[in-house]
């Protein structure tokens, strides 16, 4: 069952590459349009991941690096 805009504040999509998780987010923009926080975690290309999140509006406001991810988790604020 599809998740509807409005019944989640924060989405969190991790251990798939960049093309995937803007794919899923571009799946449903009026989901991603109300939620508060992005949690994401790209396995690369991470640039990419964040020029298209700043193209929808949301802003960086923290990263965390682990030694076993190989990119980051980033939380965006919309």
């Amino acid at each position: 069952m599809p998740i509807n805009a409005g019944e989640v504040d924060t989405i969190i999509i991790a251990g798939v590459g960049t093309t995937l998780a803007v794919q899923i987010l571009k799946q449903r923009p009026e989901v991603v349009s109300l939620a508060k926080q992005l949690i994401l975690q790209p396995q690369f290309e991470c640039e990419e991941m964040r020029r298209y999140l700043h193209a929808i509006s949301f802003k960086i406001t923290g990263d965390l690096l682990h030694h076993f991810v190989t990119c980051v988790f980033t939380k965006l604020v919309h």
